[in-house]
């Protein structure tokens, strides 16, 4: 199979096909699916005359994949440095970028222009990169894009923004070394000072119906409570008290019970993820088995468009028509007088080097 040929028209064309796939569901995972390839192909064929294989498009995907995943380590690697917003990408010299491409083989690629498409091959694979399926990166954003680059922390990566929408609390730091709860009465804490050893305050807390004074909530678990004094520190003073910690057969029964119903929820999880799998499965296989057109059906076509048996038409559609994804491209023209332009447009290309494609 001879190799695609793609200038710079022809990958924005399939870039933003590509994009169009996604934003309509066809990448489950990874890559687009069979629906998502054949529409591809089917438009950029409409729109470059040009009819690429699934495998040839598959191979553009991975390339642009790679590009992509190249691009935002540079962006990690060269954080910090001056940023040539002309041709978007850093200004930096030659021995840098000597250096960066033999740790990073391809980043070489972009020292006089940065990444083509960026905001294209965002949509197709930041959700890739983003959810394990590429652990790879992590990355900011470009700052051509108008998303400022954070200055690299301790561990070489970008300093996380203060914000709760990335989901990390820059809470202080208590005594012990862990970090302080978030202030908010959401989370269920009470936030009490600090003991001079370190440990928050004791609190009376109710435990299963029993109160740690001693006190009975549910009568009816007196006859299985007993009661341990344990001792902790208090404030200042460091004296001993007696806290009342109860331990009943029955908050032994409910950890059971409650490891139960969590196995019981594990299980159903497990089971619902499957029929899903299973579902899209069967799915992805009715799309490859589905019947395509015959030679026969595609020439009644033909015929019904207006084209007569030895015409130029007619010789190009018996052609043409051998191949299934020829058959499947006309069953795309809405009306007779397009599938006609189309098979007169076919022969012209083909037979002959500068007609006029006026109308018939």
């Amino acid at each position: 199979m001879p190799e695609a040929e793609w200038n710079d028209e022809r990958t924005r064309i399939v870039c933003e096909l590509f994009v169009e796939q996604v934003q309509a569901g066809n990448r489950p995972n990874t890559h687009l699916n069979n629906i998502g390839y054949r529409n591809v192909a089917a438009k950029f064929q409409q729109r470059t005359q040009l009819l690429y294989t699934k495998l040839q498009l598959k191979n553009k995907w991975d390339k642009f994949k790679s590009d992509y995943i190249t691009w935002k380590k540079l962006l990690v690697v060269g954080a910090g440095l001056p940023w040539d917003a002309a041709r978007g990408t850093f200004a930096a010299d030659d021995e840098w970028w000597k250096k960066t491409n033999k740790e990073l083989p391809g980043a070489r690629r972009y020292r006089n222009l940065g990444l083509q498409h960026e905001d294209k091959l965002k949509i197709m694979f930041d959700y890739i990169t983003s959810n394990g399926v590429d652990p790879s990166l992590h990355a900011p954003e470009s700052p051509k894009n108008g998303v400022d680059h954070s200055p690299p922390g301790a561990s070489g990566l970008p300093s996380a923004a203060d914000s709760p929408m990335n989901g990390v609390d820059h809470s202080p730091v208590t005594a012990n070394g862990l970090p302080s709860a978030p202030h908010s009465p959401m989370n269920g804490m009470d936030h009490l000072p600090l003991a001079t050893n370190g440990l928050p305050y004791a609190q009376e807390i109710p435990m299963n119906g029993m109160n740690l004074d001693g006190s009975d909530n549910n009568a009816e678990d007196n006859d299985d409570a007993h009661q341990e004094p344990v001792f902790q520190y208090t404030s200042n003073r460091r004296k001993k008290r007696p806290i009342n910690v109860i331990s009943t057969k029955k908050n032994k029964k409910s950890k059971a019970e409650t490891a139960l119903l969590m196995q019981s929820h594990l299980s159903r999880i497990a089971e619902l993820a499957q029929k899903a799998q299973d579902t899209f499965e069967k799915f992805s296989s009715q799309a490859d088995t589905q019947p395509w057109p015959s030679i026969q059906d595609v020439m009644t076509l033909v015929r019904e468009c207006g084209v007569r048996s030895g015409s130029n038409e007619h010789f190009i559609a018996t052609e043409l028509f051998v191949s299934r994804e020829q058959r499947e491209m006309f069953l795309t023209m809405e009306t007779a007088e397009e599938r006609f332009q189309w098979l007169r447009r076919k022969y012209i290309v083909k037979y002959l080097s500068s007609t006029s494609l006026g109308p018939r």
